[in-house]
């Protein structure tokens, strides 16, 4: 059960890094400019005592030269029929200019990107073996994906998407159902193998501007988590929405209220891993939201060095973007809880 209670200041250091790391960009044509924005003042603290650890900031770039785009085959997304998406003439697979395949690419080189899907031991890359993707739009600007590729079964598959990078294995077919949040109105999705393979799909999402949406994440077990309080409520009452309380996605839609998707395979053990919640905003009355990120210390983190990333996306479709890092206190006090102050941004919804 959750305690409230049982909550500490980490003796290790804080760092958080802003900028622009893994976003994708959203612009559908080569030199039209980004519409994401990222916040320059956000900072993020363990605890607002007067001994809590400093804060430090420092900016954050990824290195576009140091991207590998070997191996990655478009593929056609599958929207809903009235939301098909244009052809080349030259290919059945969907448009996707040069800028959004480099920004969505994984970085080879770069020490300061705090999020990377880089593998010490890479599977030598099969000319033979052929992946498709796809992606169709589901309820509350969620995605349904279908990666396939027969010659890869039980294999560790990446997908991107406007910054958020999740692992997940492929079953003993080679194929993968994947339900994931979007980012962005013209989604682009990537599923990357370890062999240098991959496949790239698109999608309409009409109903993104209905929802908030705040993306937690990290790799292995860092005990990361997010916490919502909507509308004053207190910790372990309804209107707490958490991963043991996540909400549901109708409850979203019918704008009552707000929901938890849990991301990434736990089998995976260096996976990359996420937490997404999700407002409604379209429809709502005056509301407001605590948000929080949080970390469970345990056996697995303590003493570690542990990372994350934030991204959040406004309705307007604005994006911003943080990255920490900070050492876990001793194994001696697992089970206690950080509350990381200000990497998320509380939510206030005003009724239009």
């Amino acid at each position: 059960m959750f305690d409230p209670k049982r909550y500490i200041l980490a003796g290790g250091t804080v760092v958080v890094a802003l900028g622009i790391g893994f976003v994708m960009q959203q612009s559908p044509g080569a030199n039209a400019p980004s519409t994401g924005k990222v916040a320059a003042t956000q900072t993020a603290s363990l605890d607002t005592r007067s001994d809590a650890p400093s804060v430090v900031q420092s900016g954050l770039a990824a290195d576009l030269d140091a991207l590998d785009l070997s191996g990655v085959t478009h593929t056609s997304a599958n929207p809903k029929p009235e939301q098909a998406v244009e052809k080349s003439p030259e290919t059945d697979a969907a448009p996707i200019d040069e800028e959004t395949e480099i920004a969505a690419a994984t970085p080879v080189d770069d020490e300061t990107a705090t999020m990377s899907d880089a593998q010490p031991d890479p599977v030598r890359k099969s000319d033979s073996c052929s992946v498709e993707m796809t992606a169709t739009p589901a309820p509350a600007a969620m995605v349904d994906l279908g990666v396939s590729a027969a010659c890869l079964p039980q294999a560790r598959v990446t997908i991107h998407h406007n910054g958020m990078m999740l692992s997940y294995l492929t079953d003993e077919d080679g194929d993968a159902e994947i339900r994931v949040p979007a980012l962005s109105k013209d989604a682009v999705f990537i599923a990357s193998f370890e062999n240098g393979t991959g496949a790239v799909a698109r999608a309409k999402i009409s109903d993104l501007a209905d929802f908030e949406r705040v993306v937690l994440q990290w790799r292995g077990d860092a005990g990361f988590e997010i916490h919502a309080l909507e509308n004053g409520a207190d910790y372990g009452a309804q209107g707490h929405v958490w991963r043991d309380a996540p909400g549901t996605i109708t409850r979203a839609e019918n704008a009552e209220g707000g929901f938890i998707a849990v991301l990434g395979d736990r089998s995976i053990q260096d996976g990359l891993r996420g937490e997404v919640y999700t407002y409604p905003v379209s429809g709502a009355e005056d509301a407001s939201v605590e948000l929080s990120a949080e970390a469970v210390v345990s056996e697995a983190n303590c003493t570690r060095d542990i990372e994350a990333q934030a991204l959040q996306i406004s309705r307007s479709g604005d994006l911003s973007v943080q990255d920490l890092a900070l050492t876990m206190p001793s194994c001696d006090v697992a089970g206690d809880i950080l509350m990381l102050k200000n990497l998320l941004q509380d939510l206030k919804i005003a009724r239009n």
